[in-house]
């Protein structure tokens, strides 16, 4: 889903400043916005019009091949949350793509050779822009973070990993619970 917690109006912003030294640049929203949440006013602020394409609800194949078509992934979040970690940034990293992430809960924990953590601050989209531009000027800063943040999806997010690591927690409480 498309929502306010999504901060897709900072992404706007920093598309807006890029678009006229990347006439290439194209933002694709994947996913049905929330109810009450139109950002058809702020892209056409911005004239944005022929820059941004929002999908509308999408099935898994579809957004499998979203994936496959994008060169960089921005996905960012207001904070704080549940400490859940993003389907979205875990598909985004597993398929390899640099990925541009909020600094805030679970995704401040992710390593910084894998995604580019955004501050929420004042300077927010100047950051965002700043990081765009670096990965749209440099294929080899794409590769790098695309190759890590790979890397890091099939050691660390995999389904196989997280069953090791509930597996360890479960015999860590049985084996506390026989102490008793």
């Amino acid at each position: 889903y498309i929502a306010p917690s999504k901060r897709i109006d900072i992404v706007l912003r920093a598309v807006a400043l890029l678009q006229e030294d990347s006439p290439e640049l194209y933002y694709l929203l994947v996913g049905e916005p929330v109810d009450h949440h139109d950002l058809l006013p702020v892209i056409q602020e911005l004239g944005l019009e022929q820059k941004v394409h929002i999908t509308g609800f999408v099935d898994s194949a579809t957004f499998e091949a979203c994936l496959r078509a994008i060169d960089i992934g921005v996905n960012l979040r207001t904070g704080p949350s549940g400490g859940e970690m993003s389907a979205g940034v875990v598909q985004l990293l597993a398929a390899g793509r640099p990925t541009v992430v909020s600094d805030v809960d679970g995704f401040s924990e992710l390593p910084a050779d894998c995604v580019i953590k955004i501050k929420q601050d004042e300077f927010e989209v100047d950051r965002l822009t700043t990081a765009l531009r670096r990965l749209i000027d440099n294929p080899g800063v794409r590769v790098a973070y695309g190759v890590a943040a790979q890397r890091y999806a099939r050691g660390e997010l995999s389904f196989s990993r997280a069953a090791e690591q509930y597996l360890a927690f479960i015999q860590a409480c049985l084996s506390r619970r026989n102490d008793w």
